[in-house]
């Protein structure tokens, strides 16, 4: 056999898909992204030791691997960004390098229908809206008026000649009413419905609905987003992507028939501290297309603890995939910590265990966080039981 004709066998066989005509495209969705007031004070004590480092950007440095390695990362950003003065619960508004530490760690597109939302009032869409529009970030969910809406509403991205429609709605705004001409999506299957239609004009291939839902605090679903599921299912939706109880629920993933219903990440990164609220999900979806169509093929998902350790006169935040907990490396994490971390993750463990859903841990990812003097050790891919 000539050198050429083997180098071309060997090209064919390590891409399969050229193969077959096959086209992938990933994508990865992340929880909450909260701004207590705890991490503004972390932030603000930060930028005062060094005012040239962004000060949100250690919260991330441990899960960038995990966030940039996808297509597209998705997060749900729970506050508004930029009206002083810069506070937490119960009306959210963080300074805008916390959504520029975001986009650093590998989000791309930021999801804004849920119940904070509204808490500047229409000033705090506003805003919010132009820190992004001035970065060039995909947003839904939430628009600066009815024309925004009708030209933004139905995001589509596309990659590997792959489309994807995006929707985002939330259950509420905590009592806030929307005032014009501020939009924000609401969940009402009238207008879902109306939406996916016009979607759908769009030809994209798949379309994902990420909605702000449920019950806080409970780790089962209800009956209320159980019987959305299915009508979003009944409309012609594979994947659906749900965040608000700020801990983690099921994923419910229908080989069979190509479905998914992640009901809710958890949070992201917070100061909210019980268990399992300390506790979040990077999921992780794979989407094939070939001959046949476009279908979900595969669907992994990562455990994160958000660590908190004293940090000057208050605390500090750094989001860890769970193979870290224990490592030598992060100085911070005493015993207590761990051995409690520990016990929040294997209840959300026994939750997932029968999401037939991959579990993924990337113990490399210390390539990424400028630590040379560590050895990583090789990825960890298992399937539960």
């Amino acid at each position: 056999m000539s050198y050429l004709r083997l180098l071309l066998l060997v090209v064919v066989l390590s891409c399969p898909s050229m193969l077959i005509g096959q086209n992938r495209l990933s994508l990865t969705f992340i929880g909450d992204i909260m701004g207590h007031g705890a991490q503004i004070k972390d932030a603000q004590y930060r930028e005062s030791v060094d005012s040239t480092k962004n000060p949100y950007s250690h919260c991330f440095k441990y899960v960038n691997r995990s966030l940039s390695d996808a297509d597209f990362t998705v997060g749900n950003l729970e506050v508004t960004l930029g009206v002083k003065p810069y506070s937490g619960y119960p009306t959210f508004s963080s300074p805008v390098s916390l959504l520029d530490a975001c986009v650093a760690a590998g989000v791309d597109i930021f999801a804004l229908a849920n119940n904070h939302v509204l808490d500047r009032g229409s000033r705090g869409v506003k805003s919010t809206i132009e820190a992004l529009e001035k970065r060039r970030l995909p947003y839904m969910g939430a628009y600066k008026d009815s024309v925004a809406r009708e030209a933004k509403n139905g995001l589509i991205i596309e990659k590997n000649n792959i489309r994807v429609g995006l929707l985002n709605y939330t259950y509420g705004t905590n009592g806030i009413k929307v005032k014009a001409p501020t939009q924000v999506n609401y969940i009402d299957t009238t207008l879902i419905k109306e939406d996916i239609a016009c979607l759908r004009a769009k030809n994209p291939d798949q379309i994902i609905v990420m909605l702000h839902w449920g019950y806080e605090y409970h780790l089962s679903p209800s009956i209320a987003q159980r019987r959305l599921k299915e009508f979003l299912y009944r409309n012609g939706i594979s994947i659906v992507i749900g965040s608000h109880p700020h801990v983690v629920q099921p994923i419910e993933w229908d080989k069979q028939n190509k479905r998914l219903c992640v009901y809710s990440l958890g949070n992201f990164v917070s100061n909210q501290r019980e268990a399992p609220k300390d506790i979040g999900l990077i999921a992780h979806v794979e989407l094939k297309k070939d001959e046949n169509g476009c279908v979900l093929d595969s669907v992994s998902y990562q455990t994160t603890y958000v660590h908190r350790y004293v940090q000057g006169d208050g605390y500090s935040f750094e989001v860890l995939p769970f193979s870290y907990i224990g490592q030598d490396s992060i100085l911070h994490l005493d015993s207590m910590r761990s051995s409690k971390a520990k016990m929040d993750e294997a209840k959300i463990r026994r939750l997932l265990a029968k999401s037939k859903a991959y579990y993924h841990q990337y113990n490399d990812q210390f390539k990424s966080s400028n630590m040379d003097s560590i050895v990583p050790k090789q990825g960890v891919l298992k399937v539960l039981k």
